[in-house]
């Protein structure tokens, strides 16, 4: 089962490069001018996402505490990554001028991608004991994780494009650290699937995502919701990137995979 495994965790790593679809023709002139709509809409759907890696944490750890303190370690995380790298803007500013596209806003892209690797790592860890309890579990777990990768990774497309990278650049970026669910799904495969560490995951990329959300996304959105003569777009867009995130999770096998796999596993 381990070739299964590895298999669906490199299509979930292709994933990564949906953005793509927006970065030519009509598509791609129409992201551009609206890009920081589309921020917003990415804010409601990385929300989502981390109040859903919270339930997952509580679900998988055995113990509330065990969530708190690794939502902790991933804000903390996040802040030592924000202080202890070069300014962002200096990092991306020979991407943008390539581009010749709109001044970034003070989002932090690389913050966003190591969150996004620690989230992809649970998954990987997630697609183990869903294969050892069947392909047809494993199959109905993977295209659980697809379909709440495409809204995501697109979404984060959207937001590297907004923090000042580049296509290619956000394209790339975006692909290495989707590439982290195959090392996942490796090192799962080592520790025989461990469901607390999955848990333990699950609560540390929330809290990176949390800290990323507070110090990056939100103020974005408050931001354009102040200033910018279109702010009911932007509400618009908020609440559509929440609606359809919790409409993905809600209605994905993903979870009910999982559970299923562990039930079979141990029994």
């Amino acid at each position: 089962m381990h070739l299964y495994t590895i298999i669906a965790a490199i299509v979930i790593m292709f994933v990564s490069l949906s953005g793509v679809f927006f970065t030519r023709g009509l598509l791609g002139v129409w992201m551009k001018k609206n890009i920081t709509f589309l921020t917003s809409f990415a804010t409601g759907v990385f929300a989502v996402l981390g109040f859903h890696l919270i339930s997952e944490s509580i679900e998988n750890s055995h113990g509330i505490e065990w969530t708190i303190a690794a939502l902790i370690f991933g804000v903390v995380c996040m802040e030592i990554l924000h202080w202890a790298l070069p300014s962002h803007r200096e990092c991306v500013s020979h991407d943008h001028s390539l581009d010749g596209e709109h001044s970034h806003t003070p989002i932090d892209g690389r913050r966003i991608l190591v969150s996004d690797a620690i989230h992809n790592v649970g998954d990987g860890f997630v697609l183990v004991p869903a294969y050892a309890a069947g392909v047809h579990v494993g199959i109905t777990a993977t295209i659980g994780i697809v379909l709440h990768e495409l809204v995501q990774e697109t979404s984060k497309f959207f937001l590297l494009k907004e923090a000042g990278y580049s296509d290619w650049g956000a394209l790339i970026w975006n692909f290495i650290s989707a590439s982290s669910v195959v090392f996942g799904a490796i090192a799962a495969m080592i520790l025989s699937s461990n469901e607390f560490i999955a848990g333990i995951l699950s609560a540390i990329a929330a809290g990176a995502f949390s800290a990323v959300l507070v110090r990056d996304l939100i103020p974005h959105v408050l931001s354009a919701l102040r200033s910018d003569a279109r702010k009911q777009l932007h509400a618009i867009a908020l609440v559509g990137g929440l609606i359809l995130m919790i409409s993905v999770v809600s209605l994905t096998p993903h979870n009910h995979a999982v559970e299923s796999a562990h039930e079979e596993v141990v029994n």
